[in-house]
């Protein structure tokens, strides 16, 4: 295509939009969703979801009918077309139409062909796509086998790349498309080619990278929202929609329907690259877009047939799943790590250390939580260094810049050259990641990574903000060609599971703890009975620790009544649940001890307790866990008693005895609560058939 020509076109397809692309100040301030036109290869129609009056079409659907806007809008739809195997459209069986998708109808007027018509509930309207097929593509039958082949080809996947290979060579198998990529989105949204399927003839795009410019924010947002994206010919004209009174054409929302045109820069973009048909595929982990399944088409149009199109959105949904499933277990992994490292953290502070000494001890398993070289932790007047760390002189100033922020959780920067403006990077810390153990970071943990020199490939050379400035109006860009860029003054980037262990690490357990380590720490320098007040420390710590393990264990009881399609979450489920009760049975311990040894253990009697009461409540609160285990608790008293007692302590001991007799006493036996006068005092006694103390 000449210039001239391509100049035509590009100002055709301008023409028939709703806005226009030379107002726009950047491609991410673009309104592709109120793109006011549909691509050429069918018919739009916008109805009120009740009354299923027509409030919008597109401009070809009056050429096809034969009729005025005003003859079509306002009319009902049942009034224009017939579908096959439904009398009409009603509003009992509108939602049955819009899970069939894709069913063969036929406009009301001699001669209209074959079409197959969609139905999908958008925010204001029912929207309802028509398309045009061939008899071929109609009953085009649904190909089982390639999805039979990528649920084995996935099930053998041992890695990340793997599952993404296998998900692009099966789409290609579905599709025909000439090349299907895999693309995974960084944190930064910039894509990675991880799998890719291909003719032979054409260059390789594995492992390029793409610039998060290439799909801006609201383009990621409309593949979040829909289940594909179809671009059926890059050299067509797009068709207008005709709106009725009372709606703005720019303001109609055409995120429903799977004609709805394309944004004149990507299809500049797509004719750069030389693709003449595309269709993607979201790929999602947790409803957050991961990345897409991306399918190009070089050697002509391509209209992608319904069953294909549905055979793509289970692939993707079985690659999600798989995706998913990665990305969950290497999660649990890191987490149950983060969780033995708190105990250990814990259990060294708890049976006397320091917390400096807690993490010296530790420090190996500290810095290979992120995988760093060095890390500094500063806990009161105490700090230390652990690993490989940068100068004094550096961590202090690191340390006043933290301070200066305000309402941070964490903060981390992989270039410390830039945040810092150094000439270079210091050696030991490219990059840093730390997280505070108090308010305004005067108590923190800091990582350290190293200069980590990296060669990236892209998909052509990303532009600067310098070379965004030089153009005259808004474009994509036009090269393609493999660019590598060595990267340097980086450290290794810090990643979500970087950031989700650390923020664990500090809500769950160590921010607690360690903030009151620092009154300790102040405590022991004013107290001469040091051991006592760490001991009234880890009295104040244990009941705080309580209450998030109560829920954590609660939530492993709810998971292991689920069902689990991955065969490790058993297990992961496990760990949790042993790691919480072991840390369990440590506060007990542990608040018991600094209870008796800081003097907080007292009775406190008060007069006119009613035991026989007291005692009734425990065995009734008890009997649904007897009788789950069809054990006969029963409680004898000879008389009614009123004494003066500590009735809390009285009750916490005596429901540890019926516990321990219930849960040591076998199916079948007998438990007996007895209350027994001896002399001038009472005896309370708990017998089983158990096995003993």
């Amino acid at each position: 295509m000449s210039k001239t020509s391509e100049n035509e076109f590009f100002g055709q397809y301008s023409e028939k939009l709703s806005y226009k692309v030379e107002s726009l100040a950047g491609c991410e301030h673009e309104p592709i969703k109120y793109i006011g036109a549909i691509q050429n290869s069918g018919f739009y129609i916008a109805c009120d979801k009740e009354s299923f009056a027509i409030r919008a079409v597109s401009e070809n659907l009056l050429t096809e009918l034969g009729k005025s806007k005003e003859e079509i809008l306002g009319s009902p739809l049942n009034q224009i077309i017939k579908i096959k195997g439904y009398d009409s459209v009603t509003s009992e069986n509108v939602e049955k139409l819009v899970r069939e998708n894709g069913l063969e109808m036929a406009f009301n007027k001699l001669n209209s062909g074959k079409h197959l018509i969609s139905f999908s509930q958008g925010k204001e309207f029912l929207c309802v796509d028509i398309e045009t097929y061939s008899t071929q593509l109609i009953d085009q039958e649904y190909p089982v086998d390639p999805i039979k082949d990528l649920v084995h080809d996935l099930d053998r996947a041992e890695d990340l790349s793997g599952i993404c290979q296998g998900i692009a060579k099966q789409i290609k198998a579905i599709t025909t498309f000439d090349r299907v990529m895999v693309y995974r989105f960084d944190e930064h949204w910039n894509g990675e080619v991880l799998g890719e399927a291909k003719e032979p003839t054409l260059e390789s795009f594995l492992h390029l990278r793409y610039p998060a410019s290439d799909i801006p924010p609201q383009a990621r947002k409309l593949y979040a929202d829909t289940k594909y994206r179809m671009i059926i010919d890059v050299h067509a004209t797009p068709v207008p929609i005709i709106t009725g009174k009372g709606i703005v054409r720019g303001e109609l929302d055409l995120t429903c329907s799977a004609l709805r045109a394309v944004s004149p820069i990507h299809i500049k973009y797509l004719q750069n690259m030389g693709v003449r048909a595309s269709f993607s595929v979201a790929l999602k982990v947790g409803e957050k877009l991961w990345g897409l399944i991306a399918c190009h088409h070089y050697s002509g149009a391509l209209h992608v047939s319904r069953q294909i199109r549905s055979a793509c959105e289970l692939a993707a949904r079985v690659g999600s799943g798989k995706i998913g499933d990665f990305v969950t277990n290497r999660r649990t992994k890191v987490r149950n790590r983060t969780l033995e490292l708190t105990h250990a953290l814990l259990n060294k502070v708890a049976t006397g250390g320091s917390p400096i000494e807690a993490f010296q001890a530790m420090s190996e398993e500290v810095l290979s939580l992120t995988e760093s070289q060095g890390a500094y932790v500063k806990i009161g007047n105490q700090e230390i260094l652990l690993g490989d760390c940068p100068e004094t002189d550096l961590i202090e100033s690191i340390k006043k810049r933290l301070k200066e922020q305000e309402n941070l959780v964490v903060w981390s920067t992989e270039c410390m050259k830039d945040d810092y403006g150094f000439e270079k990077a210091p050696e030991k810390a490219a990059g840093i990641f730390a997280i505070p153990f108090s308010m305004g970071f005067e108590d923190l943990l800091i990582w350290f990574r190293p200069e980590a020199i990296q060669e990236v490939r892209w998909g052509g050379k990303p532009e600067t903000p310098e070379d965004f400035l030089k153009k005259t109006r808004l474009e994509p860009r036009s090269s393609f060609q493999v660019w590598s860029q060595t990267v340097q003054d980086h450290s290794r980037p810090w990643t979500e599971l970087d950031h989700e262990c650390a923020q664990y690490l500090l809500f769950n357990f160590v921010q607690g703890i360690f903030s009151k380590a620092a009154v300790l720490s102040q405590a022991n320098r004013e107290l001469e009975a040091i051991s006592k007040a760490k001991d009234e420390f880890i009295g104040q710590v244990s009941h705080e620790l309580r209450t998030p393990l109560g829920v954590i264990i609660g939530w492993v009881d709810i998971l292991r009544d689920m069902r689990h399609s991955d065969p490790e979450a058993p297990h992961a489920i496990e760990v949790i649940d042993r790691n919480a009760k072991l840390q369990i049975n440590l506060i007990n311990d542990l608040l018991d001890i600094s209870r008796i040894i800081s003097g907080k253990l007292r009775i406190d009697p008060k007069p006119n307790v009613n035991i026989n009461r007291l005692l009734e409540d425990i065995v009734e609160s008890l009997r649904p866990t007897a009788q789950a285990k069809s054990l006969d608790l029963r409680m004898f008293a000879p008389e009614n008693v009123v004494v003066t007692v500590d009735a809390e302590r009285l009750r916490q001991v005596v429901w540890n005895l019926v516990v321990n007799a219930t849960k040591f006493t076998p199916r079948g036996g007998r438990i007996t609560v007895l209350l027994e006068r001896r002399d001038s005092s009472y005896e309370i006694s708990v017998r089983d058939t158990g096995i003993g103390l």
